[in-house]
């Protein structure tokens, strides 16, 4: 017996997420994201088209990092060519 629902790879080249992916991301349920936006108090802010919120991928993890107690000057994201060593530095 399968599931129904599979998730979606975040992909690199994708720079907004929809609010289920970040609230998976963030660990978070959905509903807390909407909130954050209607009220406009989180500690992201959603970028809006139309009726529908996108979350900016950069803030997301930025704010995953601070979450998990690194800050976020020291770390770079997982698309960065630096932190995958792909750069010489």
């Amino acid at each position: 017996m399968g599931f129904k629902h599979k998730y979606k790879p975040i992909t690199d080249d994708r720079l907004v997420l929809t609010t289920k992916e970040a609230a998976r991301l963030l660990g978070y349920a959905e509903q807390t994201l909407r909130k954050w936006a209607l009220y406009e108090n989180g500690p992201i802010n959603p970028i809006r088209y139309g009726r529908t919120l996108r979350w900016s991928k950069a803030e997301v993890y930025k704010f995953a990092r601070v979450k998990e107690g690194k800050h976020p000057a020291n770390t770079a994201l997982p698309s960065d060519p630096i932190s995958l060593n792909l750069v010489p530095t």
